[in-house]
């Protein structure tokens, strides 16, 4: 089944674990691949994500987007520290997967971002 990638936006994003992420408030495109990078999810639940921050999903962490409903993700990494990011950012710390601030879109809005 083909969704269009406006279809997305409002949706809410639950976890692995049931729990409510965010809602979807913008898709960033890979226009040199033609493929979703990533969901932006803003109003992010406290309880997962510090301070409430936006933050970026990776299209590969989604396990199922229907047509009505919620998005599920396969993976989420648990809770989201901001201190913790800071201080392995300061350690230089090299990774698999990290969690990274990063500024987007016109008005330089923040939002973390894994890598």
């Amino acid at each position: 089944m083909l969704i269009e990638a406006t279809e997305l936006i409002d949706k809410t994003v639950i976890t692995d674990k049931g729990m409510e992420l965010g809602t979807v408030s913008n898709i960033i495109i890979d226009l040199n691949k033609y493929t979703v990078h990533e969901l932006l999810v803003e109003n992010t639940n406290e309880e997962i994500v510090e301070n409430a921050v936006p933050v970026g999903v990776p299209f590969r962490w989604i396990q199922s987007i229907p047509k009505q409903g919620h998005i599920i993700l396969r993976y989420f990494p648990g809770k989201i520290s901001l201190k913790a990011i800071e201080k392995e950012q300061m350690d230089g710390q090299k990774r698999k997967m990290r969690v990274i601030k990063k500024k987007w879109g016109e008005h330089g809005t923040e939002r973390l971002e894994w890598r």
